[in-house]
């Protein structure tokens, strides 16, 4: 019964990695196409330049994932920071989006702030908990 166990073990392990593998390779490939996507189309138009600083932030997210999978790869333990940089992308990357919005198209404009707002407050929110988690680490000397 042991060795059955053992062996479960084992081929979870090894499940697991591979997954991370192909999720890995994934990443690469989308990092990728999204440069020659982004070169592709460049032009001097307000839309290419959107795509271009959504490219871009976008392969930052996309870097920071890679990263958080090869920390798996290499066994080094769990950390919060790329998901909290992630958010902060993410966030950033929206409030640009709004506000490049904004100036195409005539909506409404309160809208466009209540929405530039909240994606302010969660970018503030996410950089005060990166705050208070690298404090906490460098309280508990876990981090220089």
């Amino acid at each position: 019964m042991e060795r059955i166990i053992k062996q479960t073990s084992r081929l979870v392990v090894w499940t697991e990695v591979m997954l991370h593998l192909v999720v890995f390779v994934m990443l690469i490939a989308a990092a990728a196409l999204l440069i020659v996507d982004a070169v592709h189309n460049f032009g001097n138009t307000h839309a290419a330049i959107l795509l271009l600083l959504s490219n871009a932030l976008l392969l930052l997210i996309i870097k920071e994932i890679i990263w958080t999978v090869f920390r798996f790869f290499k066994k080094e333990k769990f950390s919060l920071s790329p998901f909290l940089y992630i958010g902060v992308i993410s966030g950033v990357r929206e409030i640009l989006f709004l506000s490049i919005e904004k100036s195409i198209e005539k909506g409404d404009a309160l809208i466009f702030s209540l929405e530039i707002l909240a994606n302010a407050t969660v970018v503030f929110l996410l950089v005060a908990a990166y705050y208070l988690f690298k404090k906490a680490r460098v309280t508990a000397g876990e981090d220089s």
